[in-house]
């Protein structure tokens, strides 16, 4: 969630940001604009992700 001291994304994104910054993938602006939205106590970050499988036996 943004705004929490343990925001699950900011650890993440500190390390890998800077290079993806540098491969062109993300711009600098946007890297910025990013750890803003996780300091603004306004903004609501739900992080959930689902992976899905599915396989058949031969």
């Amino acid at each position: 969630m943004g705004g929490l001291t343990t925001d699950r994304w900011a650890t993440l994104i500190k390390r890998v940001g800077p290079s993806l910054v540098a491969d062109g993938l993300l711009g600098e602006e946007e890297l910025t604009g990013f750890f803003a939205l996780l300091d603004d106590p306004a903004f609501l970050d739900i992080p959930q992700v689902a992976i899905s499988v599915w396989a058949q036996r031969r």
